[in-house]
């Protein structure tokens, strides 16, 4: 399959220091974190305000402020360790699926962001069917779809991931595609390097 070269839009929150390695200055005053779920649902202002101006890669695992996970590191010249957890992994009900993951330790090296192709992860809940898979015609089995005990629309199977993932990354070449950067209303670009 030959897609015509793809660029990516990654969206990362406020910060007030420039995304340069440390917690904001001023992280009581940072709005954006009330905007997007997953840092206002894990926010500790209080824990922030005593960190603020600190640098990320040099807290503990627990100190780590919840942004990290939407990529406001990404100008920072340091890796960043965070211990991160599968979400399905503690539901009994699904043990036999995602009961041997363990607790992982994910590095966001220096000058990057990680990419979540949200779209392309997305599944028809009733029948397992990938539009995208269908569209472009991607080896996929709803077959091979686990049965949870949950209904969900993400994409769960290793080898269907794998097929939906690899193509997806496939057009994105280094020094030709784009990288735009979001933030609310705000764009900001910078060109993929290769390193």
């Amino acid at each position: 399959m030959n897609i015509p070269t793809r660029h990516l839009s990654v969206r990362v929150p406020w910060h007030d220091a420039g995304w340069n390695g440390k917690v904001c200055c001023n992280p009581r005053e940072n709005g954006s974190c009330m905007f997007l779920p997953r840092i206002n649902a894990s926010k500790n202002a209080e824990q922030e305000e005593n960190i603020a101006k600190s640098w990320l890669h040099e807290l503990e695992h627990d100190q780590l402020p919840p942004c990290i996970g939407e990529k406001v590191n990404f100008m920072s010249p340091h890796n960043v360790y965070k211990k991160v957890n599968h979400p399905y992994s503690k539901n009994k009900n699904n043990s036999k699926f995602y009961g041997h993951y363990k607790e992982t330790t994910y590095c966001y090296p220096g000058f990057s962001f990680s990419v979540i192709p949200y779209n392309w992860m997305l599944k028809n809940a009733k029948d397992n069917t990938s539009v995208k898979a269908n569209d472009l015609q991607i080896p996929y089995d709803v077959n091979r779809e686990p049965e949870l005990s949950f209904e969900n629309n993400w994409v769960q199977q290793i080898e269907n991931q794998t097929a939906l993932v690899d193509t997806f990354i496939s057009p994105i070449q280094a020094n030709s595609s784009l990288v735009f950067i979001t933030l609310r209303m705000s764009l900001l670009w910078i060109l993929l390097q290769e390193y």
